[in-house]
């Protein structure tokens, strides 16, 4: 650490010192707590701190298409020995449907299944998720803890009122799903490095482990278009189609969804040919027998006639809105939407010297119903950041269409020293953690979960 930073932690203890409040003696109370728990894991053995540095064989790109990363080995002590030293630091659960309230503020260990398919949690480009990836541990805040019960609630209820229900009640899937999670969007927002990403991540996990169709994109996944093929819409106004960028993701889906998207049948009547694919394992598949049925032959569709695809994606966001309680689960997560408030990189025909607003691209402007509502058997959850920027106008008004409306904040003190104690018992942090330690890094970061985490790699 520099001498200047140095300098302003010192002078920022100071200042914390004159006060007569409340944030020295609460470090204080908890700094034993801190350094008696790493004594007792140091003898369960520690990480040497010069692995933090040194990233040549832990990490490696599983493939250029999909930013997953795996560790080849751990940081500090195993998840049961962490709950075992630290009870009050590290929780219990495996699985995110256990959490209670006597859950927030402490880790808990993603599973290893769970990060294979978590390209939100595992994406090191990301940085503010860097944490995940280094120790397979994510903090229970009440952001996301309050979703995943609202969902655990909402299929509890729902089964009372399939089986039941009050005598006479209609069994139409609006009557069943009303008051529930499923069919509504919910935003999380807040500053930027506050855990939205990282709530987000849960929610993802809670889908993976409640065997969900999960939809997760990233703002700039759509903006990013590496075809860079686009033509003005004919039957949309001001919106340009992203037919090839629109054939590629459908494929993508297939490839790891197919069976799911064949579980959801289609709702509306359409008058496309319907063709069959020439090869590959569906061209003796069910979907191929009885064209138009399902999900899964709206996908294979835009794969085949890559001039229909973008109209294809509308219809497809159509159908999971349409979906009923008694399909496949369908969770839809948005990280990063602010992206879509801005210019994308493209250029407008008839103006070369303006962009193109993102929200006039067909893949985004299909998924922004998801901001308003969810899909019937799911729901629908989008990241955003409200601070002091261009689009907070933007913010503001998609806050107000959403069904919910959760927000992050910075740590509390009591989970900033949880914190602290995780990357210490990770071995993140090499320093001794006492008041002072306590104290500068607070005035450092100001308890912002990013940036605690950032300095505790510096220290």
């Amino acid at each position: 650490m520099s001498s200047c930073r140095v300098w302003q932690g010192t002078k920022l203890l100071k200042r914390a010192c004159l006060l007569t409040g409340r944030r020295v003696p609460v470090f204080q109370q908890h700094a034993r707590c801190i350094n008696a728990s790493a004594d007792s894991l140091s003898l369960l053995g520690e990480t040497s701190a010069d692995k933090i540095y040194a990233p040549e064989g832990r990490a490696k790109r599983a493939c250029d298409n999909l930013p997953t990363y795996y560790l080849e080995e751990d940081f500090g002590p195993s998840h049961s020995e962490r709950v075992k030293a630290l009870p009050q630091v590290y929780s219990r659960a495996t699985l995110l449907e256990e959490l209670t309230e006597d859950d927030l503020g402490k880790w808990y260990e993603c599973r290893e299944q769970d990060l294979d398919q978590l390209p939100l949690c595992t994406q090191i480009a990301n940085k503010d998720l860097f944490e995940a990836t280094l120790t397979k541990h994510v903090m229970i805040r009440d952001e996301s803890l309050s979703i995943i019960q609202g969902l655990e609630e909402s299929e509890k209820e729902l089964v009372a009122r399939q089986e039941g229900g009050e005598e006479g009640a209609s069994t139409t899937a609006d009557s069943v799903t009303k008051d529930l999670a499923f069919g509504k969007s919910a935003a999380v927002h807040g500053p930027r490095g506050s855990g939205k990403s990282m709530a987000l991540s849960l929610v993802h996990q809670y889908a993976l482990q409640r065997d969900y169709l999960v939809i997760a994109c990233r703002g700039e996944d759509f903006l990013r278009d590496l075809f860079g093929f686009i033509t003005p819409s004919t039957t949309r106004e001001g919106i340009y189609n992203q037919d090839r960028y629109a054939k590629e993701w459908c494929k993508a889906m297939l490839a790891t969804h197919a069976t799911k998207l064949r579980a959801i049948k289609l709702k509306r009547s359409y008058e496309y040919t319907w063709k069959s694919p020439v090869n590959g394992p569906e061209a003796t598949g069910d979907s191929c027998e009885n064209e138009g049925t399902t999900l899964h032959d709206l996908f294979t569709m835009s794969t085949l006639q890559t001039d229909l695809a973008a109209g294809i994606v509308y219809d497809i966001v159509e159908e999971l809105v349409l979906t009923k309680p008694d399909e496949p689960r369908v969770m839809v997560l948005m990280d990063n939407v602010n992206l879509w408030d801005m210019d994308s990189k493209f250029r407008r025909p008839d103006c070369a010297y303006k962009k193109i607003p993102a929200r006039k691209l067909s893949m985004i402007d299909a998924f922004s119903k998801f901001q308003t509502t969810g899909p019937g058997s799911g729901m629908s959850v989008f990241a955003i950041t409200c601070g002091k920027h261009a689009t907070l106008t933007m913010s503001r008004k998609h806050l107000a269409e959403a069904n919910f409306a959760v927000g992050t904040s910075v740590y509390s003190d009591d989970e900033f020293v949880n914190c602290v104690s995780h990357f210490k018992t990770s071995s993140l942090i090499s320093s001794d953690v006492d008041p002072f330690y306590l104290a500068r890094m607070k005035g450092l970061t100001g308890n912002v979960p990013r940036d605690v985490m950032f300095d505790a790699a510096l220290t």
